[in-house]
């Protein structure tokens, strides 16, 4: 009599189809949620290294990746028709032309943004003292990301991050796992190993993300997803950025001292003010 065997079951999977033909695209491997954490610590050990760099040689692997972008949109172009139903030309001018020119603003935003700050001090109450403000990077930012523009999404919270001397690990949406795939592909060609770290699946990885001891927190997506992700966010005293509906509201933990604002638009002002916030102020005081 022949024994029974268990049929081995397939490893958990994002499974989606073509919006162009309907046919079933290439799957996408679910990141399990018991390997986030050992993810973001891979992470947290490459910011150390990415932070030590300095800002100069930061920026120019992020311009050089803008420019491999740029080099290879045709992949794009294919990938974001074949994954999401965009024409060529929509990916063209929103997504596929664009990441060079944002690198390049942010390294104008950020550069002023980062240097040593002198603060005034009385010299009465702190003689032969001087004060100032370094803004010093949040160490892990993790990344939650929409569906709607698969690629160009990651250019405001990813490109500032990492100039900052962050690093990210990024969840796309389980509805575009393959663009976010190769755009953290390309950017790991010209980044160091772990400064850019992609984990795919739903909202089940996205919150074992938030619960990772990441340091920082952006989130793009629906209203009814950002009151829970900015609940569990408040609860473990994680900053974070919550675009909704396009509204962009700026959490701060309950007991950070600052009230939650609504800042509205997709505007760049808006997302200058957002990314920028991936960076902490530490003041200190030295003997002058």
């Amino acid at each position: 009599m022949p024994k029974a065997t268990a049929a081995k079951a397939e490893a958990p999977a994002i499974r989606n189809l073509s919006p162009v033909d309907g046919r079933k695209m290439p799957a996408v491997a679910v990141t399990p949620v018991t390997q986030v954490k050992g993810l973001v610590t891979k992470s947290r050990l490459a910011q150390r290294k990415w932070n030590a760099l300095s800002f100069d040689a930061r920026a120019k692997m992020m311009k050089q990746a803008g420019r491999l972008m740029l080099e290879r949109r045709q992949e794009l172009l294919e990938l974001l028709h074949d994954e999401g139903g965009k024409p060529a030309g929509e990916v063209l001018m929103g997504e596929a032309l664009g990441a060079l020119q944002f690198i390049t603003d942010w390294i104008k935003v950020a550069r002023p943004f980062l240097k040593e700050k002198k603060v005034p001090i009385s010299p009465l109450a702190f003689p032969g003292k001087s004060a100032v403000v370094q803004s010093v990077a949040r160490g892990v930012v993790g990344i939650i990301a929409p569906w709607n523009f698969p690629v160009a999404n990651f250019f405001k919270p990813v490109f500032a991050a990492l100039l900052c001397g962050n690093t990210v690990v990024l969840k796309p949406s389980e509805f575009a796992p393959r663009s976010g795939a190769w755009f953290v592909k390309l950017m790991g060609e010209v980044l160091p190993e772990d400064v850019l770290i992609a984990i795919q699946g739903d909202k089940t990885v996205g919150t074992a993300l938030i619960h990772s001891g990441i340091d920082a927190l952006t989130f793009t997506g629906s209203s009814a997803s950002g009151r829970i992700v900015a609940k569990q966010a408040g609860e473990l005293l994680i900053p974070c950025s919550v675009e909704t509906d396009s509204q962009n509201n700026r959490g701060f933990p309950k007991g950070g001292g600052k009230e939650l604002g609504t800042e509205g638009g997709r505007g760049w002002l808006v997302g200058c003010r957002t990314a920028l916030e991936l960076c902490g102020k530490a003041g200190g005081a030295h003997t002058s």
